[in-house]
């Protein structure tokens, strides 16, 4: 962190804005979490329907499919939340034990294994527990990230890098979705309602979804 006097320098604040934006990736890897299973649950349940309301069968043998059940598929979209509540109750305890700027350090290898997890998974249980863990690091990002930006951010700028925090939640929801988009398949189905863009590989999407909490490691 950028010593008091050489701050409100123009080098100093440059490397004041370029911490608080760096720190902004947490957020968006927590907006990613939010929004993976937008759309990606009907393909990992097989629910996947035509326009005449028609199930299209993945089959049994894709490993695209991986929750034989609503209820296993409903924890692993609840598993998010759960853990985003017990990451913003530890997220304090955390950033006072280690500092600011560690406890962000912290989320960014949770999330990356959280995801490499559910992309290389094939247990319901190993991905529930996964998303647990995202949610985790979602909820110490959330908690630290507004106070570590107020403590890094010159003053004349910030309100606007705090408001970021939840920007970034946004944002992370809606690229997910146009990734979700770009990254359809027809899984090998045999179903002859299925298409190139029936599908979501949602491994893939994992993997995308490593990108930020890896950048924010490394920057």
């Amino acid at each position: 962190m950028a010593q008091e006097g050489s701050r409100f320098s123009p080098s100093g604040t440059s490397f004041a804005v370029l911490c608080a934006c760096a720190s902004l990736l947490g957020p968006l890897a927590g907006g990613l979490g939010q929004g993976f299973t937008g759309p990606t649950i009907d393909t990992m349940r097989n629910s996947v329907l035509a326009p005449d309301g028609t199930r299209i069968d993945i089959g049994p043998e894709s490993n695209l499919y991986v929750f034989n059940s609503t209820a296993t598929s409903s924890f692993f979209g609840a598993a998010l939340t759960l853990g985003a509540l017990i990451g913003a109750l530890s997220g304090g305890p955390v950033a006072e034990a280690t500092g600011r700027r560690l406890a962000l350090l912290i989320t960014s290898p949770l999330s990356v294994g959280a995801y490499l997890a559910m992309a290389l998974g094939h247990s319901p249980y190993l991905l529930i527990a996964a998303r647990l863990v995202a949610g985790f690091s979602l909820g110490i990002c959330t908690f630290v990230t507004p106070v570590y930006v107020s403590e890094v951010a010159p003053t004349k700028l910030r309100g606007l890098l705090g408001t970021c925090t939840q920007m970034m939640l946004v944002i992370g929801v809606s690229v997910v979705y146009a990734i979700g988009m770009l990254t359809r398949t027809s899984a090998g189905s045999s179903d002859l309602l299925a298409t190139p863009t029936t599908f979501c590989n949602w491994r893939l999407l994992a993997f995308i979804c490593i990108i930020p909490s890896a950048l924010l490691f490394c920057l």
